[in-house]
């Protein structure tokens, strides 16, 4: 199991528990955490089609617990520069169940890493523009195959 946080000083370590007895006790292979807030439009963009679509409220939020075997899976953690997305969409599209847990903190002790204007809220749009490519793709090939089944 890995349990993904911030360095920023935002995620409580204390809430380290909570990930752990969910991966390791109910045996739940994805945890995500919600956080309170979004800092930034391009979150709240992106958190709306990903709440639509896969039905998770925070994608962004950087504390995640994972079975190992999700990255085995992926080959990886992230090959795609998806601002630490990739693995729980890839798995959650490959049918890996997930829970999610509110996190808190303390306000962020430094600089963003990716700044707080445009060029943070692009990062987010551009990882947001490659989820809905691979829905495009994958909804396309869908109705190839069934196409060619008919």
């Amino acid at each position: 199991f890995a349990i993904t946080m911030d360095a920023d000083g935002e995620h409580d370590p204390s809430l380290i528990a909570g990930f752990k007895s969910l991966l390791t006790e109910d045996r739940v292979p994805l945890v995500l955490g919600i956080r309170p807030r979004k800092q930034r439009l391009a979150e709240i963009v992106m958190g709306l089609y990903i709440r639509l679509r896969f039905g998770v409220r925070d994608i962004l939020c950087g504390m995640k617990g994972y079975d190992l075997k999700l990255a085995v899976e992926n080959h990886g953690f992230d090959h795609t520069n998806s601002i630490g997305t990739e693995l729980a969409i890839n798995s959650i599209r490959r049918g890996a169940t997930f829970r999610q847990l509110g996190v808190s903190g303390t306000r962020r002790q430094d600089a963003p890493r990716f700044d707080r204007r445009l060029r943070a809220n692009m990062r987010i749009f551009a990882a947001l523009g490659q989820i809905i490519v691979q829905d495009v793709i994958s909804l396309f090939c869908a109705t190839a195959a069934r196409k060619r089944e008919a």
